[in-house]
């Protein structure tokens, strides 16, 4: 019998993973394939100026897949790989399965030990959102220069199934109302990829710009009877946040203005959101002015 020969052509660099993952191109029984060893590179793969297009790029590839009827079910750092034109491509794709139905398939023992969602750990039905789940961790790990939210590799398994992460060392309280949303435990509660796709985490500033003014008009029309004021104080301290005296934390310079004075109740997150889309109302006046 021939002995088959793998040959690598280490020249050949299709991709950087994570964790030091490098992908070259190879061949095998006369076909071109790619192959996976770990070196040890120093190549930084999550400049945190390039992580949102990274992670976007990700749903999207995601988005692609689950459209086709494909579950990944084995995401994690080293199947993430990122080529040298800067394309994030999703690899491995050994325990994918092809699903005819949006309630999906059961599984056995499969997956990376840590970063599966407890439906795939207890293999119970999974569902697209079971990949988000993966993603999820992924992310925060890219993020985090390989922190992982459910801890260190032999305490994720149960940390997972008792629903205990820790996002505290995370400082963009955007990012970790992501990821809050990505990982949680039930997958009813846990974000699609279109709905990662669609957070403020992704938008740009003339997207929040359009949110904030939308929002403050939609209040000032529609909120009458003040439900939606009601609603907004009841989450900020659900969410312990605290807007009381928000004046103390704006530049005295924009409350001197005339506009500004006495308007505004500094207890209210609805008279802060209306501050806002009114600044930005003047601002916007103000460049379309100096343009003439």
């Amino acid at each position: 019998m021939k002995k088959q020969v793998l040959q690598i052509d280490k020249n050949k660099v299709l991709g950087y993973g994570a964790q030091g993952t490098v992908v070259f191109s190879g061949f095998f029984q006369q076909r071109e394939i790619a192959i996976k060893q770990i070196l040890k590179v120093n190549k930084d793969l999550a400049d945190k100026n390039n992580l949102k297009k990274l992670f976007i790029d990700c749903l999207e590839g995601l988005k692609y897949l689950h459209q086709q009827g494909v579950l990944h079910r084995d995401l994690k750092p080293e199947n993430v790989l990122l080529s040298v034109n800067n394309e994030v491509k999703l690899a491995d794709f050994g325990l994918s399965k092809f699903i005819e139905n949006q309630n999906v398939y059961f599984t056995n023992d499969i997956g990376t030990w840590g970063w599966r969602p407890i439906e795939q750990i207890n293999n119970q039905q999974l569902s697209y959102k079971s990949d988000v789940f993966s993603l999820g961790c992924v992310f925060f790990y890219l993020y985090n220069q390989g922190l992982h939210p459910f801890g260190q590799v032999n305490e994720r398994e149960m940390n997972i199934q008792k629903n205990r992460f820790n996002l505290d060392n995370v400082d963009d309280e955007c990012f970790k109302d992501l990821i809050t949303n990505m990982i949680q435990q039930n997958d009813i509660q846990r974000y699609s990829v279109q709905e990662s796709m669609d957070h403020p985490y992704f938008w740009n500033v003339v997207r929040k710009i359009a949110f904030i003014q939308e929002f403050s008009d939609y209040i000032e029309t529609y909120d009458q009877d003040q439900k939606i004021s009601l609603l907004l104080e009841e989450k900020a301290q659900l969410e312990k946040v605290s807007f009381k005296q928000w004046d103390k934390q704006v530049d005295i310079s924009i409350l001197s203005h005339p506009k500004f004075n006495k308007k505004y109740n500094f207890n209210s997150i609805k008279d802060l959101i209306r501050a806002l889309s009114d600044l930005l109302k003047r601002t916007i006046l103000l460049i379309n002015l100096s343009r003439r």
